[in-house]
């Protein structure tokens, strides 16, 4: 991976493929990357509010693993 932003938009085009336009729009799209640990494969996302947070991991968890 060459930069954090291209990291973070392949992360983005990987859920948006796997879920609906609404869906996406309603909780991915707000959505900021903080960072990214590319030898853990780990990304730091940060998010509008615990109640968005409790709906992506209750809900989009494997999701956002796997992407």
């Amino acid at each position: 991976m060459e930069s954090f932003t291209e990291a973070w938009e392949l992360i983005c085009d990987y859920c948006r493929a796997h879920i609906t336009d609404v869906a996406y729009q309603t909780w991915f799209s707000r959505l900021k990357p903080a960072s990214i640990d590319f030898s853990q494969g780990v990304a730091t996302i940060e998010v509008p509010n615990e109640f968005h947070k409790n709906t992506l991991m209750r809900c989009y968890s494997d999701l956002l693993t796997e992407a």
